[in-house]
C-alpha cells in the first residue's frame, strides 16, 4: 500500500527494510547557502587563529609608553639619532621614476633582484645622458676618442702652466708668438718678415741696454742720461770708458732701489689685502646676530667677488655694508620642532666682551673667510 509524503508525492517502494538507512532529507536553498556562508568563516578565522601571539619586544613603544626610552638618557639621544638617521635616509631615496616602474610592468618584471637591476641601469643611463649629449657636442661619438681628448686636454693644461710660470702678461706673450712667426718666415726666405725680426730684437736690445746701463752703438748711448758725466769728458775731467763705468753703476743702483720699491708696494698691498679679509671676518661676525644672515650672506659674497677687482681693500667692509643693506628683506623658513635630546653647546662665533683673533684663510681668496662664516651660521 502507498503511502503519500509531503505534498503528496508517493513514496518509492522499499526494497530492503533490514540493512538501508532512511535517506537524510535534503537541504533547501536557504539553508544551503548559510552552510556555505558559515564554512568561509570558519576558514578566515583559522590563520588570525594560529598566529603567534605579539612578544614584549614587539610591541610599539608610542603604543606602549612603558617601553619608550627616558627623555634625556644616552637611550633616548641614540634612538633619536636613529630616527634622524632613517628618515634622512628616506629622504635621500629617490622617488620611483614613472617611466622606469611602467617598464617593468610592462616587461612582468616581479620585486626582487630584477627589477632593483633595471631600475639600477635606468637610473645610469638616465644620468649619463646628459655627459653623452655634451660629449656628442664637442664632437666626440666614439668612446676611442676620449683618451685622445683627455690628452689634449693635458697638453693645454701644462702649457697654460709654463705660460703662467713665466710671468708673462697676454700682450707679451702674444708679442713672442708675433717673433717666432716672423722668425720662422724669415728663415724661410721672406725678407720682410726678417726686417720685422730685427725691429723686434734691436727694440729688445734696447730696452735691455737701457735697463743695465750698457752701451749698444747705435741702439742707445748711456751716457745720454747722465748729461754730467758727458761734461766731464768733455771738460778731459773724466775718460770716456771711466764715465760709462759711472753710468752703468748708477743704473745698476738705480736698478736695485726699484726692485726694493716694488717689494716693499707688494708687501704693502698683501698687508691692505689681509686687513680688509680681518675687516670683512669682524663684519661677518657682526651681521651674523641678525636672523636673516645665513639667507642674505650669500648673496653679499657673490656682490664683494663683482666688486674685488675695482674696488680697493681699504674699502671692501665700507661697500659691503652698503650692499648689505640693500638686500632686500628674504623669507626664513620655520624650524622644525626640536627631537627630545639632551640640550649641547654648539660651537659659534664668539661675542661679548672676549675678541676672538680674526681667521686668516688658507687660499689666495680674500673672500674664502666670509664663505667659512656662512657655513658656521647654516650649522654647517
Amino acid at each position: 500500500m502507498d503511502h503519500e509524503l509531503i505534498e503528496g508525492q508517493p513514496a518509492a517502494p522499499a526494497t530492503d527494510t533490514t540493512t538501508a538507512a532512511p535517506a537524510a532529507p535534503e537541504p533547501s536553498a536557504e539553508e544551503a547557502a548559510l552552510a556555505a556562508m558559515d564554512e568561509g568563516l570558519s576558514t578566515a578565522a583559522e590563520p588570525a587563529e594560529a598566529a603567534a601571539p605579539v612578544t614584549e619586544a614587539a610591541k610599539d613603544p608610542v603604543a606602549d609608553p612603558a617601553a619608550a626610552p627616558v627623555p634625556g638618557t644616552a637611550e633616548a639621544v641614540a634612538a633619536d639619532a636613529d630616527a634622524a638617521a632613517a628618515a634622512k635616509a628616506a629622504e635621500a631615496k629617490p622617488a620611483p621614476d614613472e617611466t622606469t616602474e611602467a617598464e617593468i610592468k610592462a616587461l612582468g618584471l616581479k620585486e626582487g633582484k630584477s627589477s632593483e637591476r633595471f631600475r639600477e641601469m635606468a637610473g645610469e643611463i638616465k644620468a649619463m645622458a646628459p655627459i653623452k649629449e655634451a660629449l656628442e657636442k664637442a664632437g666626440i661619438k666614439d668612446v676611442a676618442q676620449l683618451p685622445e681628448l683627455v690628452q689634449h686636454a693635458t697638453d693645454y693644461k701644462e702649457l697654460i702652466g709654463m705660460v703662467q710660470d713665466t710671468g708673462a702678461t697676454p700682450q707679451q706673450y702674444g708679442m713672442t708668438l708675433d717673433y717666432l712667426k716672423v722668425v720662422n718666415a724669415a728663415n724661410g726666405g721672406d725678407r720682410a718678415a726678417a726686417e720685422q725680426a730685427y725691429a723686434i730684437v734691436s727694440g729688445e736690445m734696447a730696452a735691455l741696454a737701457k735697463l743695465l746701463g750698457k752701451e749698444v752703438p747705435g741702439l742707445h748711448d748711456p751716457l745720454a742720461d747722465h748729461p754730467d758725466l758727458q761734461q766731464q769728458i768733455n771738460m778731459g775731467e773724466i775718460s770716456r770708458p771711466a764715465a760709462l763705468e759711472l753710468a752703468a753703476l748708477r743704473q745698476a743702483q738705480a736698478l736695485d732701489s726699484g726692485r726694493r720699491q716694488i717689494e716693499n708696494q707688494r708687501h704693502d698691498a698683501q698687508a691692505e689685502q689681509q686687513r680688509g679679509v680681518e675687516g670683512l671676518n669682524a663684519l661677518g661676525a657682526e651681521l651674523s646676530a641678525d636672523p636673516q644672515y645665513a639667507q642674505k650672506a650669500p648673496v653679499l659674497v657673490a656682490a664683494l667677488r663683482a666688486m674685488q677687482e675695482t674696488t680697493p681693500p681699504a674699502k671692501w667692509v665700507e661697500t659691503a655694508r652698503k650692499i648689505y643693506a640693500g638686500i632686500p628683506a628674504m623669507a626664513v623658513a620655520a624650524a622644525p620642532a626640536p627631537a627630545p635630546a639632551p640640550a649641547r653647546v654648539t660651537p659659534g662665533p664668539v661675542r661679548g666682551g672676549a675678541v676672538r683673533p680674526a681667521v686668516v684663510p688658507v687660499t689666495d681668496d680674500p673672500f674664502e673667510a666670509m664663505e667659512q662664516g656662512i657655513a658656521a651660521a647654516n650649522g654647517g
